[in-house]
């Protein structure tokens, strides 16, 4: 009777691992990054020297590759396998230099750091908010963006800086529709629209 057991048990093993698939499908990784679209904007500028931005700093709540969704005011949710190609803070960074050069903002040109140039001005920045929400009654979806400011004037064989501009710039946008794909490309936007708003603060404070 044993043996009778036993050989009905390998002989229904391997039905069973016919149909029953043991291999889980998990979805693809998409990565995004923040469109520069340098042919729009202002005009060129023209400051005498070079500008140094610092790699950004970003409040730890946002500190994160994935999207970010907000659900309420104090929920957030993280979209797993939609994904920043770049830490935020650096990828923010990044924008804002490759959007100043495109404008020949600064005479000397823009930098960032790591570089042998001694700057005559360097920029700080902090991401204090850099979300995104779904559509609900009587609002589109949307993504907000907020940055501080912080520039920096260095005076040519003297030790003393000067705080030459402390600001916030902020942008919100509307999303296209609820996907995640339509966050990269909003943000984008807003980005633009930040990074435009330092560039004319500038120019008006250090141009000719």
């Amino acid at each position: 009777m044993r043996i009778t057991i036993i050989l009905a048990l390998f002989c229904f093993v391997p039905f069973l691992t016919g149909c029953i698939s043991l291999k889980s499908e998990y979805p693809n990784i998409t990565y995004y990054r923040l469109e520069p679209n340098l042919s729009a904007g202002q005009e060129p500028g023209g400051i005498d020297g070079t500008l140094l931005i610092r790699e950004f700093s970003i409040s730890g709540e946002y500190d994160s590759e994935h999207l970010l969704r907000a659900e309420s005011e104090t929920e957030i949710q993280r979209y797993y396998y939609h994904r920043w190609i770049q830490e935020p803070a650096s990828m923010l960074s990044d924008f804002v230099l490759n959007r100043m050069l495109s404008r020949k903002l600064f005479g000397e040109g823009v930098v960032k750091g790591g570089t042998q140039i001694l700057p005559d001005y360097f920029l700080e920045g902090r991401v204090l908010e850099m979300v995104a929400g779904n559509a609900s009654e009587g609002r589109s979806g949307w993504v907000r963006l907020r940055i501080h400011f912080v520039l920096v004037e260095l005076r040519a064989g003297q030790a003393e800086r000067r705080v030459l501009l402390q600001k916030v710039f902020s942008a919100t946008g509307e999303r296209a529709d609820d996907t995640a794909a339509s966050i990269a490309a909003a943000m984008s936007a807003a980005a633009a629209r930040v990074t435009d708003a330092l560039t004319k603060d500038l120019l008006a404070l250090l141009a000719d």
